[in-house]
Parts: C-alpha cells; structure tokens; sequence
C-alpha cells in the first residue's frame, strides 16, 4: 500500500483538495473492514479535500491499489510523530526521474508493533530481518534508485 503522510502546507484545502481530485481519476473509495469493496463502493461518501481533512487517516483503493493518508504514525510508546518528525529520518529513492521520500524502516516498524493487528505482525519478521540486513551492509552499498 502506498501512503501518504500530508505536511502541514498539504493540510490547506487546495492541496487536499488536489489529491482528491487524482484519487478520484482512479476511483478510489474507502476502505471498510468487514465490507467487500463492492459494498464500499456503495458507501455514500464524499471525497474531497474537506473530507480527507476531517477524516485525518483513512485509507483507500483504487484502480492502481490501495492508498492511505496518515496525519501521523504512531511507534510502540504510543507517541505521535507528524511530517516534520518523519521528514528527518525519512530515505530518499529515484524512481526513474522522480524523487520519493520513504518514512524510515524504522519508523514503519514502530507503528505496525503500535498498531498490531494481524496483518501487522505478521509482517514484522521480514520487517525485522530487513532492518538487520540494513544495519550490516557495506558502506559503499547503499544505492537508492529504482528503475
């Protein structure tokens, strides 16, 4: 799942407004435990950049796969941690000739311990194996491109 963590110019109406447009061109619609996405398609909701606002997190699918907006990550002290603090430690990747921000393993670690559900731990072993494969590769190796 691709997410998407806004930061506070994002927060403005026109920029929220913006990304309601895009998710709308791919048919996004909430994501409901428990609902078939069928059933969510259905749901009577109103997605626009006031909506993705009061939500503050949700997620969503659409044509190209599932999406989350995330107004912050929370780690295993239950702590909130917003754009400015995951900015800092985040990893930088091209892809082709487009640069993206990637929260840190680590911080993604925290908030599926945080969150744990299932499916959140469940992915924790490879997450953890991972963060140790990071930790002992050699220190020229650290290419971050994506083609």
């Amino acid at each position: 799942m691709l997410s998407y963590t806004p930061t506070e110019r994002d927060g403005e109406p026109e920029n929220l407004h913006r990304l309601a447009d895009l998710w709308r061109e791919l048919r996004a619609r909430l994501r409901v435990g428990g609902l078939t996405d069928e059933e969510a398609r259905q749901l009577p909701v109103q997605l626009d950049g006031v909506t993705l606002h009061s939500f503050g997190s949700s997620t969503w699918m659409t044509d190209a796969g599932p999406v989350g907006l995330l107004a912050d990550l929370r780690d295993r002290k239950e702590d909130r941690h917003a754009y400015p603090d995951l900015i800092e430690r985040a990893v930088s990747f091209e892809v082709g000739a487009i640069i993206v921000r990637l929260a840190a393993l680590d911080d993604i670690v925290a908030s599926k311990e945080f969150a744990d559900r299932d499916k959140d731990r469940a992915a924790l072993p490879e997450l953890h194996e991972l963060q140790q494969r990071l930790r002992h590769r050699s220190p020229g190796n650290h290419q971050n491109t994506i083609e």
